[in-house]
């Protein structure tokens, strides 16, 4: 956990081993201030990846595994759906979830992104529309409640990785990139490759929670 006091860093739990081919990767706050985070594999061969999520007295829980890179996570307006990305695998999976609990049930496919790229980063409107950047996709697309793609935004980079609203009244989409994997042996990209985008919607967000303990 980060101290913003003195920018401290000191660690709650410890969930993969230091010689481990898993790696920590996107995480989010569920309403409630529950912090989940899912990890991945280097072996891209392998669906050794999973799903935690730590509580508020920082008991950390697995909830669910078989992933390969797991990515973007987020909860419909009503907290009742829980989404969850597996890149590598190209599919955003939903969830019941029961957010007095923090339960999660009935995993199954709610898009196939593999026409489009790999779904990363997630975030969700006050409509409830689910909006994901598309790493090696050039883009970012808007799906509706039942699955259905509602737009496609091409982007100027091939490799959005994130998104989240903010600014006056939440309606501004800030979309982060990526410029290269120095673990894979990429060459960096040039720009706008790395860079941080804004792209002005007629959608409102939801205000993110912090972790609560």
């Amino acid at each position: 956990m980060l101290d913003p006091n003195n920018g401290s860093l000191s660690p709650l739990v410890n969930l993969l081993s230091k010689n481990s081919h898993l790696r920590m990767n996107d995480a989010k706050c569920d309403r409630q201030g529950r912090f989940w985070a899912g990890s991945a594999s280097n072996d891209i061969n392998k669906q050794e990846g999973a799903l935690f999520c730590l509580d508020s007295t920082q008991q950390c829980t697995l909830k669910q595994k078989g992933f390969i890179i797991s990515n973007g996570i987020g909860f419909s307006p009503d907290n009742t759906i829980m989404y969850h990305n597996d890149s590598v695998a190209k599919m955003t999976y939903c969830y019941d979830y029961d957010i007095k609990t923090g339960n999660i049930d009935n995993q199954r496919i709610f898009w196939d992104a593999s026409q489009y790229g790999e779904p990363d980063g997630l975030t969700i409107d006050i409509k409830g529309g689910i909006w994901i950047a598309i790493w090696d996709g050039s883009a970012v697309v808007r799906l509706l409640k039942n699955g259905t793609i509602d737009k496609i935004i091409d982007m100027p980079t091939p490799r959005p990785t994130s998104l989240i609203f903010g600014g006056d009244n939440l309606s501004t989409l800030y979309i982060t990139s990526c410029n290269h994997v120095s673990f894979r042996g990429e060459s960096a990209r040039p720009a706008p490759a790395g860079a941080l985008f804004g792209l002005k919607t007629t959608y409102q967000g939801i205000a993110e929670t912090g972790y609560s303990k």
